[in-house]
């Protein structure tokens, strides 16, 4: 729906998994970027009766300096802890 509103067009993917595996999206992003996307919007949602926890994030092509990966999965790992909007 995000990139849909904003006209953004390129690769998507959904994918189904028991936990957040910040492996999985560092890997995929910065597979995304070293080819021709600019920038990658990932998302991670789990909802399961009154629990629910949402991570988003947003990494640019720019951020790239001498094959130097936007992220690796401990910082996303790190980030996620700190960051995640959780209802319990």
């Amino acid at each position: 729906e995000i990139a849909i509103r904003n006209k953004w067009v390129g690769e998507n993917l959904f994918t189904i998994s028991p936990a957040f595996n910040p492996d999985f999206f560092a890997d995929y992003c910065n597979m995304l970027l070293k080819k021709n996307s600019k920038a990658c919007l990932c998302g991670w949602v789990n909802v399961f009766a009154e629990n629910i926890d949402v991570f988003l994030f947003f990494a640019e092509k720019n951020n790239l300096q001498k094959n130097k990966l936007p992220m690796d999965s401990e910082t996303l790992a790190t980030l996620y802890k700190k960051n995640k909007i959780c209802r319990h």
